[in-house]
Protein backbone atom coordinates (compact mmCIF):
# COMPACT_ATOMS: atom_id res chain seq x y z
CA UNK A 1 0.00 0.00 0.00
CA UNK A 2 1.22 3.46 -0.85
CA UNK A 3 3.79 2.26 -3.35
CA UNK A 4 3.53 4.00 -6.72
CA UNK A 5 3.14 1.75 -9.77
CA UNK A 6 6.33 0.22 -11.12
CA UNK A 7 6.06 0.27 -14.89
CA UNK A 8 8.63 -0.05 -17.66
CA UNK A 9 9.27 3.69 -17.65
CA UNK A 10 10.11 3.65 -13.93
CA UNK A 11 12.40 0.66 -14.38
CA UNK A 12 14.21 2.52 -17.16
CA UNK A 13 15.14 5.37 -14.80
CA UNK A 14 16.80 2.85 -12.50
CA UNK A 15 18.61 1.24 -15.46
CA UNK A 16 19.94 4.62 -16.55
CA UNK A 17 21.11 5.32 -13.02
CA UNK A 18 23.01 2.00 -12.92
CA UNK A 19 24.46 2.55 -16.41
CA UNK A 20 22.17 -0.13 -17.90
CA UNK A 21 23.42 -2.81 -15.49
CA UNK A 22 20.25 -4.86 -15.11
CA UNK A 23 21.32 -6.68 -11.93
CA UNK A 24 22.32 -3.50 -10.11
CA UNK A 25 19.21 -1.69 -11.32
CA UNK A 26 16.95 -4.51 -10.17
CA UNK A 27 18.52 -4.48 -6.70
CA UNK A 28 18.09 -0.73 -6.38
CA UNK A 29 14.52 -0.87 -7.68
CA UNK A 30 13.65 -3.65 -5.24
CA UNK A 31 15.05 -1.59 -2.35
CA UNK A 32 12.92 1.36 -3.46
CA UNK A 33 9.76 -0.75 -3.65
CA UNK A 34 10.33 -2.17 -0.16
CA UNK A 35 11.01 1.29 1.29
CA UNK A 36 8.00 2.84 -0.38
CA UNK A 37 5.67 0.04 0.68
CA UNK A 38 6.86 0.43 4.28
CA UNK A 39 6.23 4.19 4.12
CA UNK A 40 2.62 3.61 3.10
CA UNK A 41 0.05 5.99 1.69
CA UNK A 42 0.73 9.70 2.17
CA UNK A 43 -2.32 11.95 2.23
CA UNK A 44 -2.53 15.72 2.53
CA UNK A 45 -3.86 15.19 6.06
CA UNK A 46 -0.70 13.27 6.99
CA UNK A 47 1.49 16.23 6.09
CA UNK A 48 -0.91 19.07 6.91
CA UNK A 49 1.45 20.89 9.33
CA UNK A 50 4.22 20.88 6.74
CA UNK A 51 1.87 22.10 4.01
CA UNK A 52 0.57 24.85 6.29
CA UNK A 53 4.12 26.11 6.78
CA UNK A 54 3.98 27.28 3.17
CA UNK A 55 7.68 26.74 2.63
CA UNK A 56 7.55 23.96 0.02
CA UNK A 57 4.97 23.43 -2.69
CA UNK A 58 4.51 22.46 -6.33
CA UNK A 59 4.39 25.15 -8.96
CA UNK A 60 1.36 24.68 -11.25
CA UNK A 61 3.37 25.10 -14.47
CA UNK A 62 6.21 23.07 -15.97
CA UNK A 63 9.27 25.04 -16.98
CA UNK A 64 10.36 25.50 -20.60
CA UNK A 65 12.23 22.18 -20.50
CA UNK A 66 9.11 20.28 -19.41
CA UNK A 67 10.34 19.81 -15.85
CA UNK A 68 7.99 19.79 -12.88
CA UNK A 69 8.90 22.46 -10.36
CA UNK A 70 9.15 22.33 -6.57
CA UNK A 71 9.39 25.73 -4.91
CA UNK A 72 11.06 26.08 -1.52
CA UNK A 73 10.85 29.46 0.22
CA UNK A 74 13.66 28.78 2.65
CA UNK A 75 12.94 31.63 5.07
CA UNK A 76 9.53 30.09 5.88
CA UNK A 77 11.06 26.78 6.95
CA UNK A 78 12.00 27.09 10.63
CA UNK A 79 13.70 24.03 12.10
CA UNK A 80 12.39 24.39 15.62
CA UNK A 81 8.80 24.37 14.33
CA UNK A 82 9.08 21.42 11.96
CA UNK A 83 8.59 17.72 12.64
CA UNK A 84 11.31 15.92 10.67
CA UNK A 85 9.33 12.79 9.84
CA UNK A 86 6.37 14.85 8.59
CA UNK A 87 8.71 17.01 6.53
CA UNK A 88 10.27 13.89 4.99
CA UNK A 89 6.85 12.54 4.01
CA UNK A 90 6.01 15.93 2.50
CA UNK A 91 9.16 15.74 0.37
CA UNK A 92 8.25 12.28 -0.94
CA UNK A 93 4.67 13.36 -1.58
CA UNK A 94 5.88 16.40 -3.55
CA UNK A 95 8.20 14.32 -5.73
CA UNK A 96 5.45 11.83 -6.54
CA UNK A 97 3.02 14.64 -7.34
CA UNK A 98 5.64 16.03 -9.73
CA UNK A 99 5.94 12.68 -11.49
CA UNK A 100 2.17 12.33 -11.78
CA UNK A 101 1.87 15.85 -13.15
CA UNK A 102 4.47 15.24 -15.83
CA UNK A 103 2.82 11.98 -16.86
CA UNK A 104 -0.46 13.84 -17.29
CA UNK A 105 1.01 16.81 -19.16
CA UNK A 106 2.17 16.72 -22.80
CA UNK A 107 5.85 17.57 -22.97
CA UNK A 108 6.62 16.45 -19.42
CA UNK A 109 10.29 15.47 -19.27
CA UNK A 110 10.21 13.24 -16.20
CA UNK A 111 12.78 15.45 -14.46
CA UNK A 112 12.37 17.85 -11.54
CA UNK A 113 13.56 21.45 -11.20
CA UNK A 114 13.86 22.57 -7.58
CA UNK A 115 13.81 26.31 -6.94
CA UNK A 116 15.25 27.36 -3.60
CA UNK A 117 14.39 30.99 -2.84
CA UNK A 118 17.26 31.73 -0.46
CA UNK A 119 16.35 35.35 0.25
CA UNK A 120 15.95 35.97 3.95
CA UNK A 121 17.85 32.79 4.88
CA UNK A 122 19.24 32.55 8.42
CA UNK A 123 20.63 29.86 10.68
CA UNK A 124 17.11 29.01 11.87
CA UNK A 125 16.35 27.75 8.35
CA UNK A 126 19.48 25.60 7.96
CA UNK A 127 17.87 22.15 8.00
CA UNK A 128 20.79 19.87 7.13
CA UNK A 129 18.94 16.72 8.16
CA UNK A 130 16.08 17.39 5.74
CA UNK A 131 18.43 18.50 2.97
CA UNK A 132 20.46 15.29 3.31
CA UNK A 133 17.31 13.18 3.24
CA UNK A 134 15.98 14.91 0.11
CA UNK A 135 19.22 14.69 -1.85
CA UNK A 136 20.82 11.47 -0.64
CA UNK A 137 17.79 9.33 0.14
CA UNK A 138 15.00 10.63 -2.07
CA UNK A 139 16.91 11.58 -5.20
CA UNK A 140 19.97 9.33 -5.01
CA UNK A 141 18.43 6.11 -3.76
CA UNK A 142 14.71 6.15 -4.49
CA UNK A 143 14.02 8.50 -7.42
CA UNK A 144 17.36 8.37 -9.26
CA UNK A 145 18.12 10.73 -12.13
CA UNK A 146 14.91 12.67 -11.47
CA UNK A 147 16.51 15.77 -9.97
CA UNK A 148 17.69 17.84 -12.91
CA UNK A 149 18.72 21.03 -11.13
CA UNK A 150 18.46 22.95 -7.88
CA UNK A 151 18.39 26.71 -8.48
CA UNK A 152 19.51 28.47 -5.30
CA UNK A 153 18.33 32.05 -5.76
CA UNK A 154 20.28 34.98 -4.31
CA UNK A 155 22.02 32.87 -1.71
CA UNK A 156 23.21 35.15 1.14
CA UNK A 157 26.54 35.14 2.89
CA UNK A 158 24.95 33.31 5.85
CA UNK A 159 24.45 30.23 3.66
CA UNK A 160 28.16 29.87 2.85
CA UNK A 161 29.16 27.98 6.01
CA UNK A 162 26.09 25.75 5.67
CA UNK A 163 27.00 24.94 2.07
CA UNK A 164 30.59 24.23 3.17
CA UNK A 165 29.20 21.48 5.43
CA UNK A 166 26.53 20.16 3.06
CA UNK A 167 28.58 20.08 -0.16
CA UNK A 168 31.02 17.29 0.81
CA UNK A 169 28.20 15.28 2.36
CA UNK A 170 26.15 15.16 -0.85
CA UNK A 171 29.24 14.57 -3.00
CA UNK A 172 28.64 14.53 -6.75
CA UNK A 173 25.07 15.74 -6.24
CA UNK A 174 26.50 19.13 -5.34
CA UNK A 175 26.88 19.67 -9.09
CA UNK A 176 23.10 19.93 -9.54
CA UNK A 177 23.00 22.97 -7.24
CA UNK A 178 23.39 26.15 -9.25
CA UNK A 179 23.56 29.57 -7.59
CA UNK A 180 21.30 31.83 -9.64
CA UNK A 181 19.63 35.21 -9.77
CA UNK A 182 15.87 35.75 -9.84
CA UNK A 183 16.08 36.81 -13.49
CA UNK A 184 17.91 33.63 -14.49
CA UNK A 185 15.22 31.45 -12.95
CA UNK A 186 12.34 33.47 -14.41
CA UNK A 187 13.91 32.96 -17.84
CA UNK A 188 13.22 29.23 -17.47
CA UNK A 189 9.47 29.81 -17.65
CA UNK A 190 7.07 30.90 -20.33
CA UNK A 191 5.77 34.43 -20.01
CA UNK A 192 3.29 34.71 -17.17
CA UNK A 193 4.17 31.29 -15.73
CA UNK A 194 7.07 32.15 -13.40
CA UNK A 195 6.58 31.38 -9.70
CA UNK A 196 4.71 34.27 -8.02
CA UNK A 197 7.18 34.29 -5.13
CA UNK A 198 9.75 35.57 -7.63
CA UNK A 199 7.59 38.21 -9.29
CA UNK A 200 5.27 39.59 -6.64
CA UNK A 201 5.89 41.69 -3.57
CA UNK A 202 8.58 44.17 -2.56
CA UNK A 203 11.92 43.64 -4.23
CA UNK A 204 10.59 41.12 -6.70
CA UNK A 205 11.26 41.10 -10.45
Amino acid sequence: AGCPPCDDATALWFLRDRKMNAVAAAAKLEAFLRWRADLGEISDADIAPSIAEGAAYLHPHLDVEGRAVIIVEISKHVIKRRDLETAKKHAVHAVEECLRRMEATPGGSGSIYAVWDMRGFSGSNADLDLAKFCILDVFREYYPKRLSQVAAIDSPWAFKPVWAILKPIIGKYASVVQFCSVAEVIANFKEGEAPPCLTQGAGRA
